[in-house]
């Protein structure tokens, strides 16, 4: 009987040990992390913000280059446009380019090689064709990425260097972009002066809020 109890009390403390050491393992809640001081996503990004271009002040600096030796740079305005943005991503939105308003801005002329002369050639058949092409355009999708409209042709093009700003209590966004106008025909067809010519071309864009 002595031998029995013995045997009984060592179960009942073994069982006791076991419940004591596993208990709280099962029992211990997971961490929460729905708790009010998680941010959701993007939060620090702020708000989502559309707003339509100021046209007269929006712009669009050009630069090409030849031989990678002498550059060309001008100008092109916007006839209109808008974005939607959330900190520094523009999420949205779409911008229409007035290729009429092109202008040469740089130096590199002279008597023989003058600067209307270039925005002749520039926007002659041979190269944007304004006449029959007036209009060029940005369609923003994914951020970072934009569907470039040039002589009724589209490709997908990234952009970058994306600054959100404000001036006088309105949104300044700027960013630049690369593209290869081999790709939108803009370019001397057959022709051994294409070569001289650099095939990317290079966007600097400015936004301003109306």
């Amino acid at each position: 009987m002595k031998m029995n109890r013995l045997i009984l009390t060592g179960v009942l403390s073994i069982g006791l040990l076991l419940t004591s050491c596993g208990g709280d393992t099962k029992t211990t809640p997971a961490a929460d992390n729905s708790s009010a001081d998680s941010a959701p996503p993007n939060a620090d990004k702020g708000a989502v913000e559309k707003f339509d271009i100021d046209t007269k002040r929006s712009v669009i600096v050009w630069k090409g280059s030849i031989l990678k030796v002498k550059d060309h740079t001008g100008t092109l305005k916007f006839k209109s446009g808008g974005v939607k943005i959330q900190g520094n991503q523009v999420l949205g939105g779409g911008l229409v380019v007035d290729m009429s308003t092109m202008t040469a801005t740089d130096t590199n002329y002279d008597a023989k090689n003058t600067k209307e002369g270039l925005i002749g050639h520039l926007q002659s058949d041979d190269f944007f064709n304004t006449k029959e092409f007036g209009e060029a355009a940005l369609r923003f999708k994914d951020p970072g990425t934009v569907a470039l409209t040039i002589r009724g042709k589209t490709q997908k093009e990234s952009y970058s260097d994306v600054v959100v700003s404000e001036e006088k209590g309105k949104k300044v966004v700027k960013a630049k972009m690369v593209f290869d106008r081999q790709q939108y025909g803009v370019a001397f067809p057959g022709s051994s002066k294409d070569f001289f010519i650099s095939d990317e071309i290079e966007l600097d864009v400015t936004l301003y809020a109306r």
